[in-house]
């Protein structure tokens, strides 16, 4: 399947999930009481730590692994199934303990229901994983929308029949168990794997930087929460929290459809020597025309954005979200170095990557944030400098990226976004708040950014032209 419709499907598996747990939140949300979610929410603690390890790595390492061979996927499902039923052990054990300390006895209930996730995923995720090498895109998407479903049709029917938080826990059970079947229905054909040795080192050491690099992003994440809640206030947390939030939509609904594509392209590319730097070029020429204009616009229409979907009480989040977005521009360009570096077989230069920006967003949290909210926040948006710095070392090193061609693959994406934010200066200097402003600052920046693009030429319109003439000849059928 070629890139242009391994994205397609991919996104519209992604949007209907959205959508689908949009619509599923407002119906439970009325058959549920907020303790209710609160009891399922305490007991994804732990399931979430849990599976930071439950993977190892294991879906990944079989995508990029040039040399295959059948005792390294035999390794692969070992360890695999090793972890996940160890750590299926380990949230048993623990259920009764996470319990006590929330003081909530229902947790252990939900956690002995959950656990059975743990058994059943590894079954499925060797040939999950060879679906992605061999890009089975549409497979992987049929069953994406077909799990989804699955798990909220579970939770809503269950719901209204008086289950509880139950009905939540068993919603996720159904998501993996039809999308364990659905997987094991399309396993490719060849997939026999006959008895012999197990080729066990590279995948455990592919797994351990796999895990190493998760956790050290995890508590980079975490990390504001921990400082905050500890120097300043709860009231600190809830704002970077919520401002946090409106950021991950830039992953939620463009970079989580393309991060699931590119790497698999990227390693199918190496295992064809075939060069990547044309690829990740284009890549990134059109990720930032995508990105930027899209962060662009949430700072512009933050004061709008936030009092509509969270109330006026988030007020002191506004300044925060157009200070995080501008800092996540710096990084859009690098979006794909974990991606590249995972294709070429080097994620150890990726895990310590991780490692050393948890160090320095340490240092800046620790003298930053006695000085405030907004000051320790600007300090964060700096420390991606440190980031977007090291992530050029990188590419330049492992993929022979100049300055030059890194400039030349960006300046189009930067006159589009400079457009689009003289643009949004217009509108909210003459329209500066209300409903109206937010409106009128999407319905511009989608003109411009279109216009922009047309006349500038950036290569990202030859995707417009083939999806515009894909929709035509589907409704000329």
């Amino acid at each position: 399947m070629n890139i242009r419709r391994s994205l397609l499907v991919t996104f519209f598996a992604n949007y209907f999930q959205i959508v689908l747990q949009f619509i599923a939140t407002l119906i439970i949300a009325r058959l549920l009481t907020p303790s209710e979610f609160g009891i399922f929410s305490l007991s994804m603690i732990l399931i979430n730590l849990a599976d930071l390890l439950r993977n190892f790595g294991v879906n990944s390492y079989i995508v990029q692994e040039k040399d295959l061979t059948w005792g390294r996927l035999r390794a692969a499902r070992l360890v695999n199934f090793m972890f996940s039923w160890g750590l299926a052990v380990v949230v048993w054990l623990l259920a009764d303990w996470t319990a006590q300390f929330f003081d909530e006895p229902a947790v252990a209930a939900v956690l002995h229901v959950l656990v059975v996730n743990f058994i059943l995923i590894p079954f499925g995720t060797t040939t999950a994983g060879l679906l992605r090498r061999e890009l089975q895109f549409q497979t992987l998407a049929v069953v994406q929308i077909i799990t989804a479903t699955a798990s909220t049709l579970t939770s809503i029917i269950l719901a209204l029949l008086g289950f509880s938080y139950f009905s939540l826990a068993w919603g996720n059970i159904a998501n993996v168990v039809v999308g364990t079947f659905l997987i094991w229905y399309f396993r490719p054909r060849h997939l026999k794997l006959p008895p012999g040795r197990f080729e066990i080192w590279p995948v455990l050491r592919f797994g351990g930087l796999s895990v190493i690099t998760a956790i050290a992003h995890e508590t980079g994440k975490r990390l504001p929460d921990l400082f905050f809640g500890k120097l300043l206030s709860v009231q600190a947390v809830g704002y970077f929290s919520r401002a946090t939030g409106l950021l991950e939509l830039i992953n939620q609904f463009l970079m989580r459809s393309i991060f699931s594509i590119t790497m698999p392209h990227f390693a199918a590319q190496v295992r064809q020597q075939t060069a990547l730097l044309p690829h990740y070029l284009l890549a990134i020429s059109h990720i930032t025309v995508l990105g930027w204009p899209f962060l662009l616009l949430l700072v512009f229409t933050a004061p709008q954005l936030i009092p509509l979907l969270y109330g006026e009480q988030w007020y002191e989040s506004i300044i925060l979200v157009q200070i995080l977005c501008l800092g996540e521009m710096l990084l859009v360009p690098f979006y794909l170095r974990a991606q590249i570096l995972i294709a070429i077989g080097r994620i150890a230069i990726d895990t310590r990557f991780a490692l050393i920006m948890l160090v320095v967003k340490t240092v800046f949290l620790l003298f930053l944030t006695q000085f405030g909210l907004i000051i320790v926040t600007f300090g964060l948006a700096v420390s991606n400098i440190v980031a977007m710095l090291l992530s050029y070392h990188i590419m330049r090193d492992n993929l022979n990226c100049s300055l030059q061609e890194l400039w030349m693959a960006l300046r189009k994406s930067l006159l589009v976004s400079g457009t689009i934010a003289c643009s949004l200066l217009l509108i909210t200097r003459y329209i500066p708040t209300g409903i109206l402003s937010l409106v009128a600052c999407v319905g511009i920046a989608a003109l411009a950014w279109i216009t922009a693009i047309f006349i500038l030429q950036h290569p990202i319109k030859n995707e417009i032209l083939w999806l515009v003439s894909k929709i035509k000849s589907r409704l000329a059928i």
